[in-house]
């Protein structure tokens, strides 16, 4: 055989073994892909083309990226690849690259095909088999010459079964095209598209618009005639005289665009995505998959000698005479030396036998083997130490042993893995597993991208911006804590005890530290300190406002570590006018007024304990009446029950001997006779407890806290009480909730054993407010389940003022000027008031003055600062008044800045100003011009301001108070004329529908909500420090940052 047919033989050979194992191979690989499983999760509509989803990802950013979008796409047939980077490409000129990323994963997730598909399904049946259709006030037109004709009021087609609901009726997901002219709008990208709340100014409803709505395809020829259309007469219709016209456009792919002599081609990019069933991905399925089989073993002889090793400790687990050696008999004679022998044994064995198979399954248990071993022995370091050395020789006899089922049970115990907690966090953020989804990680990426965007355009460095954003952590550990309220007097809360002082409390400690040391749970401290404080709001009138007094009493008894107080606020007096307290008597008074200056009057004589003594009694007496209330209804107290608790409470605290002089020289009749003659300012003790009662009234309601009851303030923090939560209950919660707070005070020496009043200590350290505010404390976000309508005007909300064009950088938004303290302009603000009023009104006016009264108070670093949003009512909204213009003028100019505070609050006073707007521009410019000069304005720049608008030479400070306006009616969702305070983005509505007004005490309770809900205070740090920086990080927008102007940007970081 030669060389060559050799190796042709022999690559034959390799060829054929080669091609047997990769059969082989196949073979396997297609006996493991037929166990697999692949689930596909398809939704019930189809897919939707990428080019609408991109241009719906483009309308949540910005309405008019939208339509720059939608009327700068062109069609073109490149391969799919070439569409996918068309679209992102289209995109990219709107959005900043980040965003582009963020686009481009919701494309792949197809996120937006669902609100396509409601879109799609709000279209009626009867324009599916076109491309484009239209309808103007519910009438049809498929082609650009109908929807002309129906523009111009020629012959319209009758409105079709079903459609008026569909095509009549706008929502707020749908794109409104909102054109304002360039003379009349001087921020035309101020536009969003959610609805205006009904009634505004700026958007017509009902009858007195017409409604036009587009369902078509972007890029096709029918699309782009009729949003021409569209949109030309949209524009025109804000033009004096033209009926308003408002165009809603429904991006939608129907059946009539795809096909033989239409626009779009199976290979147009317009339909890149559509598929017959679409995928839906980011879900997993778990599929548990049980082995059927079984084997049938006969188990009883390893049951026998399973059980027989568990009596005997463990089997011999091998043959008992070994050598001569009988080592069952050695260890019955030597049972304490078993495992001694056992080893011999094996040793004998080992050496008998000079190699012992062993196969694997005996190796599966060696070291549970090993460890039974040694832990019976007598000694068991000393059989560790030769079981380590020997472990080969050993290796056959440990096999042999019987492993009990205690020793396999402690050892998977102490082998069993710790399982840790799987977290995830963004930023600082943690999110939470339990509700996981592709989708809402995805949105929360989009927020966060958006969010450091708007942070990076103040000016701030990256790394100062990631530092922000992982602020937000600390914020949320402590945005749980609840808004303080100073509510303490002397005068008007009713303490009725002193651990500090009464003998009660006398030998316990005094120490705070005391509260460090471990306790039961639910157990009390008892330190003699007033360290926990109780204030019972109630209504005497009430079963609620007694069982408040039975509460209080329970207290005493049982010497919880509180000091409790009472604060009597009667509805009855409530509801009185002031005119009518004028000389108020005791037969004026309901029952529970009655008891509560009776219990004034016994206080004031001798002590608060005896005025409870008096309320227990006559409810004792009353019981009856009290248990057949219900729980809202009233009760009364009858006379002689009065009387008789009255007297008899007298006469206990007569005994007592601690009565002051004028009330030892009463006895219980004659106190109860001055009682019933008691009456408003007159010098008695009676006249006293009553001008006191109410005295207590007026302050609750200067506190905000007198419609609250029946409540409880603990510590400064304020309870409602439930209905059916008993007294004791609800004080045991907030004692529980407030020890940790109170505890970690003592650990960090905020509170030390030095502090004479430990309750303002508290108040002080938790930045309690002075007024109590239940629209402010309470609930941020608006939802209403009714798509035709905008959130309701006076709900409390909160804004994302990230999102263009509600951005602070942005728009109107910009150009305001802001009023500071005088001496504080420079100083960064972490509290950012806009004051949205109609100046022209009285509600208006007064609402900035008590703003302006804040202001005042406000300083350092803490402080904040205001600005004032012209929100006209619907009359005035293209022609401003003449005190709008010239405020908005006052407030843009350049200089002395410091006297524009003080101006401003004399302009909204004067009775000159007022009067003169009454009566002409002259008049009014003079008076208004005098009073700046006064003020120590620059009169001649103000003049040179007013002259532009006020003499009709232009349109500057009107088209800056139409563009505020439509800002707070369009994208705030404030009625037009209506009032309202945004705290760093949070609305509260002071207008039509607002329970209660705003006063100026309630502006620091909306700045410690900000402090302790958002990140404001956190903010102001960093940028402190960054502007501190001698060598900034980098980039000409940090050096920006540094400057003046700079300083000023990054302050709207806090909104």
């Amino acid at each position: 055989m030669t060389a060559a047919t050799w190796w042709k033989g022999r690559a034959s050979y390799a060829a054929a073994v080669a091609l047997l194992c990769w059969a082989l191979s196949q073979q396997r690989v297609g006996a493991q892909d037929a166990n697999s499983a692949t689930i596909r999760l398809r939704a019930k509509w189809p897919g939707h083309p990428i080019l609408l989803e991109a241009a719906e990802f483009l309308a949540e950013e910005d309405e008019q990226m939208f339509w720059k979008f939608v009327e700068a796409w062109s069609p073109s047939t490149p391969s799919d690849g070439s569409c996918w980077q068309k679209v992102l490409k289209a995109a990219a000129k709107f959005i900043s690259p980040a965003s582009v990323q963020v686009l481009q994963n919701e494309l792949a997730m197809r996120i937006h095909s669902p609100q396509l598909a409601m879109l799609q399904s709000l279209a009626p049946s009867t324009t599916k088999a076109t491309c484009c259709t239209a309808f103007v006030d519910g009438q049809r037109a498929s082609t650009a010459p109908d929807l002309e004709r129906l523009l111009q009021g020629g012959h319209r087609s009758p409105v079709l079964p079903g459609h008026s609901n569909e095509t009549m009726q706008h929502f707020p997901f749908d794109h409104i095209y909102k054109y304002v002219h360039a003379a009349r709008d001087p921020f035309p990208q101020m536009h969003s598209e959610h609805q205006p709340p009904k009634g505004s100014a700026s958007e017509p409803e009902g009858n007195g618009a017409t409604t036009a709505v587009l369902y078509g395809m972007i890029g096709t020829g029918c699309f782009r005639d009729m949003h021409t259309l569209l949109a030309s007469a949209a524009r025109d219709s804000n033009k004096p005289g033209q009926r308003p016209l408002r165009y809603a456009y429904r991006p939608v792919l129907l059946e009539g665009c795809v096909g033989e002599g239409s626009d779009v081609t199976p290979d147009s990019c317009e339909v890149l995505g559509v598929s017959q069933q679409l995928q839906i991905g980011g879900y997993g399925v778990e599929l548990a998959i049980k082995n059927m089989e079984y084997s049938a073993l006969d188990d009883s002889q390893i049951k026998a000698e399973k059980a027989a090793a568990e009596a005997e400790g463990g089997a011999l687990g091998g043959a008992n005479a070994v050598g001569g050696f009988d080592f069952e008999r050695l260890i019955e004679r030597k049972p304490h030396l078993r495992q001694e022998l056992l080893t011999f044994r094996d040793q004998l064995v080992a050496s008998t036998s000079e190699e012992q198979t062993l196969k694997v399954w005996d190796l599966k248990d060696l070291g549970l083997q090993a460890v039974q071993r040694i832990v019976k022995a007598a000694d068991p370091l000393r059989m560790l130490v030769e079981v380590s050395q020997n472990f080969p020789s050993l290796a056959g006899s440990l096999s042999r042993i019987i492993i009990p089922d205690d020793i396999r049970a402690e050892i998977r115990s102490a082998t069993q893995p710790l399982t840790g907690a799987t977290i995830l966090m963004m930023n600082g953020l943690l999110l939470d597993l339990d509700d996981f989804d592709m989708t809402g990680i995805q949105q929360q990426i989009r927020q966060e991208v958006r969010l450091m965007e708007s942070l990076a355009s103040t000016g701030l460095h990256q790394a100062d911006v990631h530092t922000v954003l992982k602020a937000r952590a600390e914020v949320a550990s402590s945005s749980d804590a609840e808004v303080r309220i100073d509510i303490t007097s002397p005068l008007h809360v009713h303490f009725l005890n002193d651990l500090e002082s009464d003998e009660a409390y006398e030998y316990w400690p005094k120490q705070l530290r005391d509260l460090l040391q471990p306790m039961y749970p639910g157990r009390m401290p008892s330190i003699a300190r007033n360290i926990f404080n109780a204030v019972v709001l109630l209504d005497p009138d009430t079963k609620e406002g007694l069982s408040g007094f039975e509460m209080a009493t329970d207290v005493l008894e049982r010497q919880w570590p509180i000091r409790v107080g009472l604060m009597l606020l009667p509805a009855v007096t409530l509801k009185r006018q002031a005119s009518v307290t004028d000389g108020l008597d005791w037969s004026q008074l309901s029952s529970g007024e009655r008891l509560a200056v009776g219990f004034n009057m016994l206080e004031d004589a001798f002590g608060a304990s005896d005025g409870l003594q008096f309320v227990m009694r006559a409810a004792e007496q009353a019981a009856p009446a009290v248990m057949s209330a219900g729980e809202d209804n009233g009760i009364t107290v009858p006379e002689w029950a009065l009387e008789k608790a009255f007297k008899s409470a007298w006469h206990g605290a007569l005994k007592g001997g601690q009565a002051t002089e004028a009330a030892a020289t009463l006895n219980p009749a004659a106190a109860w006779q001055q009682l019933v003659e008691a009456k408003a300012g007159k010098e008695t003790l009676a006249g006293e407890a009553l001008d006191a009662m109410l005295a207590a009234v007026d302050f609750a309601q200067q506190r905000g806290v007198a419609r609250a009851a029946p409540a409880l303030w603990f510590n400064g923090a304020l309870q409602a009480k439930p209905s059916r939560r008993p007294w004791q209950q609800l004080l045991a919660y907030s004692m529980q909730t407030e020890m940790p707070r109170i505890q970690e005070a003592v650990y960090y020496a905020q509170l030390k054993d030095e502090e004479e009043d430990l309750l303002a200590a508290v108040l002080k350290m938790n930045d309690a407010a002075s007024r109590y505010n239940a629209r402010i404390t309470g609930s941020s976000d608006a939802d209403s389940d009714d798509l035709t309508t905008s959130p309701a005007a006076s709900a409390v909300r909160q804004l994302s003022l990230s999102k263009s064009p509600l951005s602070p950088l942005s728009g109107p938004l910009q150009s305001l000027g802001y009023l500071h303290k005088p001496g504080t302009e420079d100083d960064l603000k972490p509290i950012t008031h806009w004051l949205v009023a109609d100046v022209a009104s009285q509600a208006g006016r007064q609402l900035m003055l008590e703003a302006l009264q804040h202001l005042s108070s406000a300083s350092g670093p803490e402080g904040s600062r205001l600005a004032l949003l012209h929100n006209p009512a619907s009359g005035d909204a293209n022609q401003p008044s003449l005190l709008t213009i010239a405020l908005e003028a006052a407030l843009q100019l350049p200089s002395r800045r410091a006297k524009l505070p003080s101006f401003v609050g004399a302009a909204l006073t004067s009775t000159d100003v007022l009067a003169a707007s009454e009566n002409g521009v002259e008049r009014f410019q003079q008076a208004f011009l005098e009073l700046a000069g006064a003020a120590g304005l620059n009169e001649a720049a103000l003049r040179a301001a007013l002259d532009q608008d006020l003499r009709n030479k232009s349109t500057r400070w009107s088209s800056r108070i139409q563009a505020q306006a439509r800002v707070c009616q369009q994208d705030f969702s404030i009625p037009a004329g209506a009032s309202a305070v945004i705290t760093n983005g949070r609305i509260v509505p002071v207008g039509p529908g607002a329970e209660e007004g705003v006063v100026a005490e309630d502006f620091r309770l909306m700045e410690t909500w900000a402090k302790t809900h958002q990140l404001s205070t956190r903010v102001v740090e960093i940028i402190d420090a960054a502007l501190a920086d001698p060598e900034p990080s980098g980039g000409g927008e940090v050096a920006a940052a540094r400057s003046g102007v700079g300083a000023d940007q990054c302050t709207k970081l806090t909104i």
